[in-house]
């Protein structure tokens, strides 16, 4: 295929994307009720548990689906997630200060995780070598 061809269809296949189908605002909207079950039904049996990696790993995955909803509701895509919370602060349909308290709740976990004491030197030189 020739480059001057190959660029007549990303530019065709950039037309066709150009806006966000109203078919995947509906599709990603599911991500709500995704984010819904996973703190409440699995979130709190693992902090009983005094599971933190578990914890973690279901209100990291929560506020990700929060994130693809927020992208779905204003018609946008995420292209990167290092700056979706910038970006959400700056959409119609979002809660308000939405980046600040994902990063305050997180931020929370994180300090916690952080000041865990560690139990053995076997597990303080697998810290060590994850660089946590």
């Amino acid at each position: 295929m020739s480059l001057s061809r190959s660029r007549k269809r990303l530019d065709l296949l950039k037309r066709k994307v150009a806006d966000y189908p109203r078919p995947c605002v509906s599709r990603d909207t599911d991500y709500l009720w995704l984010a819904e079950f996973g703190l409440t039904a699995f979130a709190p049996k693992f902090a009983t548990r005094s599971d933190a990696y578990g914890t973690a790993a279901c209100l990291t995955r929560a506020v990700n689906h929060l994130v693809l909803v927020l992208f779905a509701l204003n018609r946008k895509y995420l292209i990167n997630d290092k700056t979706a919370l910038e970006e959400i602060a700056e959409f119609e349909r979002a809660p308000g200060k939405f980046g600040l308290r994902v990063q305050e709740r997180l931020g929370t976990w994180a300090l916690r995780l952080r000041n865990l004491p560690v139990q053995s030197k076997a597990s303080h030189s697998c810290f060590k070598k994850l660089s946590i």
